[in-house]
């Protein structure tokens, strides 16, 4: 239900229909505290008068309310709501009272909201009394001081530490029912014992974990003309733990700031239609504000409308398992779009905003939590309207669509986002009647030392996440009906003492990664369908006092065990024979270990029909391996007799005793037996062969409407094949004549035909060759296709893919060939020659002159950018490269662009580190940046012997004037950049350059007088 005040703010109610069971004291179709009715709907001490006790049942015979009491409740409930006055309540109260003691109901004593009284959070206390009316308290063994004024401390089975729950010990204590979800509640449980009772339904995941649900929202929505942010109320009843979901829908295409503390889960804006909106979230705290303020950039002319939701029972470190957003501009399906989950029983939500007003459908399957919109202002673009439902997401994996119908097609924007549920640790429900699959979510109970669940029902594979669990201790997943491999990871459990999973259904091998599990102490894989050998790896357990492995189909080798502190080693009943253990039987029987069972084994061989034509020799071959000790003795029966004979280690059967041939009397059931001459106490048994005697395939003659041929033998190759059909090249009259079931017709006379396919000698759909077999390098490859240099008529009958048009014939070439007509890479052309001179080279590059896109085109390497993307010869001026012999290359060959037509540098250019850059032969190294300057002459920085001084510029004042003599006033070599000197040679050159620069640091000035 959604109202809207005159402003247009919405709020939504969320109520359920009170329904009053056997359990409760009273039901007012919320699960609200703080209003007189808990979440147990039990009464709370505090309200007794105004909520009064809805009805009341007696908890074992479900009898109506004595009819005095019910009219005295009645009566002086509706006089208390009507005039609240103490005498009114007081009457209330003692109806109230004698209504609930007289039902009988065990559970109104406690008031879990005094934390004071009960010693532990209020959430805490309710998650127990869930779990005692869930699970029949009042018909436990020991229920002291369960449901009463004590501290719960002081409860039976329970223990309280630092004023949180952190253990339940209710083993064997007559619990019936199913685990409540609200144990999830007590988050800082450590030990759980509710072994040997009797509870049922499937095995929660990671129990205990907080359920997760929706617990209430609060909506604003409204039209701010000059407003830059408008306030989201929080929902009432929220709680510490809580997960507070926003929601912000924006008729514009600018930004949202959120408050702070809260976090962004994602923003998405419709930009052809503008509207946006925003998600964000926040762990709830003890003390929630009254609303939050959202930020708005635009000032007016934009409608806005938001929602806080409170969900609870989410992981609120990584809150967020998966997200995804869509956006529409005008159609009335507004679509969130398919997410993949990593976790299973993820609460799934749909948002949705349109810029529109109106209503909107869910999509199908979910719950509508709300649905508002906002109230357009004057000269509002228009509304917003906001909604959003949710679901439980049982799987892991795609989610699908969710598609909701909005009343109007407009702009929209809808989002999916899938929750992460809070994870918590647990131990024992063994020996009960859970159902369904061990939870991967149990991989994150990173504290669990001994998980225990044997006895139950349990169903599916043992979960890799298992292996995740580094303190884990014991595990005894035995006596359930779990299927798959034994998952390696759980040789990451290197605390692992002992690993119980027998009777079950698992399959597969055992895993070596067990051999890691170096303090592993008992290890039990028996009554399960295992196969294969024992890894070798089990001889690492030096820890390992018993192996349990019988029951199973284990074979092989059993590795040397004779070195582990075995006190305990059984693997019967499984499929060993006497060679997988003979060498290390001494040592095993005697005594070490204490207990050694190896008998029964399995059955050897297999079950099977063995055929002989009449009159032809007849040997029965006992299909197991041989002992290379060659200790065992073998004895045959027929029938169940034994037969007379030299068997001893000869392991075959002759069913005539070497009388030649086999006659109809000799059928019947055969089967052998193998004793050992060391391993004493076992006989291994074969399975039952039938010998069948008759006239078949193989005897001479053709007396089976079967047969086609006979040739008194069942070799291949000799025309008549082991099925007495013929082979190929035999005449034949039809085709279930033939071995290939082909006879071609089209011979004369018909003979037996290859198979369809290549290699037949055939050319058949698909081929372009068929030369009769499968060979490579006869022209048709393996595949019928034809091979390099044979002909061809297109590139598909080509192995290479290349047929060579250019070619007379044309002719299949090998791929990347220049000249064969393909460009190939890393041709940049292919004319269909090698030749020179056409324009493509002989290496299939571009030549001079020819277009091209970059270098490698270019077999002259050169592609010119500046020259309309032409080849060019490489040292070359003007075609943009810097080459050898170039100080630069603009492209061109144009004089006055400060690179000349010989690629030097023109007068002024550089910058220049020698007069070989330059066209002038002259450098001015001693200007600031090195430029190219005249040849000689006063100003290019070169004295020259008529100069008494040359500082690279024809400017006065500065000590050399512009006839590169010194000026007056100025010292001589201080005042000019180089000064001839020719007493002293090039020594007094360096010394005037010295002074020089010395002058030029400090600054020149004038001589001082005398």
């Amino acid at each position: 239900m959604v109202s809207r005040d005159e402003r247009g703010t919405a709020t939504r109610t969320i109520r359920s229909i009170p329904v009053l069971n056997a359990d409760e004291v009273c039901d007012d179709g919320n699960l609200t505290s703080g209003d007189g009715r808990s979440r147990l709907c039990t009464l709370k001490n505090e309200r007794r008068c105004r909520a009064g006790c809805a009805a009341s049942r007696d908890s074992e015979s479900g009898g109506p309310l004595p009819p005095m009491l019910a009219l005295l409740l009645l009566l002086a409930r509706r006089r208390c709501l009507r005039q609240p006055r103490p005498h009114a309540c007081g009457l209330l109260f003692l109806a109230t009272v004698g209504v609930c003691l007289s039902a009988g109901v065990a559970h109104a004593q406690v008031d879990c909201s005094a934390t004071g009284t009960t010693g532990v959070p209020q959430i805490e206390c309710e998650a127990l009394m869930v779990l005692y009316v869930s699970t029949n308290g009042a018909s436990w063994i020991d229920k002291s001081n369960w449901d009463t004024a004590s501290a719960v401390g002081t409860w039976f089975g329970v223990a309280v530490t630092g004023g949180q729950v952190t253990g339940l010990s209710l083993g064997t204590n007559r619990l019936r029912g199913t685990m409540p979800p609200e144990l999830g509640n007590l988050s800082n449980l450590t030990t759980l014992h509710v072994s040997n009772n009797q509870l049922t339904g499937p095995f929660p995941p990671a129990l205990p974990t907080c359920p997760t649900t929706f617990k209430a929202v609060d909506t604003a929505g409204g039209y701010f003309a000059s407003g830059t942010s408008f306030a989201v109320p929080v929902p009432a009843g929220v709680i510490t733990g809580d997960l507070l979901i926003a929601q912000i829908g924006y008729n514009a295409a600018g930004t949202i700031t959120p408050p702070a503390g809260w976090n962004l889960i994602d923003v998405t804006t419709n930009p052809s239609k503008p509207i946006m909106q925003g998600l964000y979230w926040r762990a709830a705290s003890a003390s929630e504000p009254t609303h939050y303020n959202f930020g708005l950039s635009s000032g007016k002319d934009d409608t806005a409308v938001g929602a806080i939701a409170a969900y609870r029972g989410i992981d609120l470190t990584d809150p967020i398992d998966a997200v995804g957003a869509q956006t529409d501009i005008g159609s009335t399906d507004v679509v969130a779009p398919s997410i993949t989950t990593t976790t299973a029983n993820t609460p799934l939500i749909s948002f949705f905003s349109v810029r529109d007003d109106g209503t909107v459908t869910p999509p199908p399957g979910t719950t509508e939590r709300w649905d508002v919109n906002s109230a357009a202002g004057v000269g509002a673009i228009g509304e917003t309207l906001l909604a959003a439902a949710d679901e439980v997401f049982t799987t892991i994996g795609d989610t699908g669509t969710r598609v909701a119908r909005a009343q109007n097609s407009d702009g929209s924007v809808g989002h999916l986002v899938a929750l992460r549920p809070a994870q918590d640790p647990f131990v024992d429900p063994i020996a009960n009647q859970l159902t369904g699959p061990i939870p991967p979510e149990i991989g994150n109970l990173s504290n669990l030392t001994a998980l225990y669940l044997s006895g139950n029902q349990l169903t599916g594979p043992i979960p890799p996440e298992l292996g995740n669990l580094s303190n884990l201790t014991t595990a005894c997943l035995h006596s359930n009906q779990l299927t798959g491999p034994i998952p390696p990871e759980i040789g990451n459990l290197s605390s692992l003492d002992t690993l119980y999973l027998y009777s079950n259904q698992l399959t597969g091998r055992i895993p070596p990664e067990l051999g890691d599990v170096s303090n592993l102490t008992s290890l039990e894989l028996s009554s399960n369908q295992l196969t294969g050998p024992l890894p070798p790896e089990l001889g690492n357990l030096f820890n390992l006092d018993s192996l349990h492995l019988y029951g199973n189909r284990l074979s092989g080798d059993i590795p040397d065990l004779t070195s582990l502190p075995l006190s305990s080693l059984r693997f019967g009943s499984n499929a060993f024979v006497f060679a997988d253990f003979e060498p290390e039987f001494v040592a095993y029987n005697d005594g070490a270990p204490a207990t050694f069972q190896y008998s029964p084994q399995a059955m050897v061989d297999t079950a099977r029909t063995v055929s002989f034509p009449s009159g032809a020799p007849a040997v029965l071959p006992a299909a197991v391996a041989i002992n290379p000790s060659g200790n065992d003795q073998y004895q045959w029966y027929k029938d169940g007799a034994p037969i007379a004979g030299p068997y001893g280690t000869s392991r075959d059967l002759d069913v005539t005793l070497g009388g030649g041939s086999v006659a109809p009397a000799d059928a019947g059931n055969y089967q052998y037996t193998i004793s050992n001459a060391v391993v004493t106490g076992l006989a291994l048994a074969s399975r039952v062969m039938t010998l069948a005697v008759s006239a078949t395939c193989g005897d001479g003659f053709v007396n089976d409407p079967s047969e086609v041929c006979d040739d008194g033998n069942l070799n291949t190759g000799d025309g008549c094949d082991a099925a007495c059909l013929l082979e190929v090249g035999e005449p034949c009259t039809g085709d279930t004549d033939c071995a290939t079931n082909r006879c071609n017709l089209a011979t004369v006379p018909p003979v037996c035909a290859p198979p369809v396919g290549c290699g037949n000698g055939l050319l058949e759909a698909g081929e372009a060759c068929d030369d009769g077999n499968n060979m490579n390098g006869d022209g048709c490859t393996a595949a019928c296709e034809i091979e390099d240099g044979n002909p061809c008529t297109a590139h598909a009958e080509c192995s290479s893919g290349v047929c060579d048009m250019n070619e007379a014939p044309p002719l299949c070439e090998p791929a990347g060939s220049c000249g064969n007509g393909v460009l190939d890479v890393p041709e940049s052309c292919d004319d269909g020659n090698v030749m020179t001179g056409d324009g493509c080279s002989n290496i299939c590059l571009f030549e001079d002159g020819e277009p091209c896109a970059d270098n490698a085109q270019c077999e002259s390497t050169i592609c010119d950018a500046l020259d309309s993307n032409t080849c060019e010869p490489v040292n070359t001026c003007g075609n943009g490269a810097v080459e050898a012999g170039e100080a630069c290359d603009d492209g061109n060959a144009v004089a006055g662009d400060g690179c000349g037509p010989e690629c030097l540098f023109e007068l002024g250019a550089g910058p220049c580190t020698d007069g070989n850059q330059c066209g002038s032969g002259v450098c001015n190294e001693l200007a600031a940046i090195p430029v190219c300057a005249v040849p000689v002459g006063c100003g290019n920085g070169v004295l020259n012997d008529d100069e008494a001084c040359d500082d690279g510029n024809l400017l006065r004042g500065d000590g050399c004037g512009e006839s590169c003599t010194l000026e007056n006033g100025w010292r001589g070599g201080g005042g000019c950049a180089v000064s001839s000197g020719t007493e002293n040679g090039g020594g007094r050159w360096l010394l005037g350059l010295l002074i020089a620069g010395l002058a030029r640091w400090r600054g020149l000035r004038p001589m001082r007088k005398g």
